[in-house]
């Protein structure tokens, strides 16, 4: 059997954790985005059918 064993620097190891991070970290801001803009539309239609408009008219007659 032939083994092979593998050696990982300082500089190598330093950039293998930053792109899992990085990679990680983009992934949820991705995410985050997409679950916000589909979240999004469902609370922008309940706002619209719960808003009240008050005529301009009522507002002058008001004051």
């Amino acid at each position: 059997m032939n083994f092979l064993l593998a050696y990982f620097d300082p500089t190598a190891g330093s950039l293998l954790l930053q792109a899992l991070v990085g990679g990680f970290g983009g992934i949820v801001v991705v995410g985050r985005y997409l679950w916000m803009q589909l979240r999004g539309h469902e609370q922008v239609q309940a706002i619209l059918s719960q808003s009240r408009e008050i005529p301009i008219s009522t507002q002058l007659q008001s004051r």
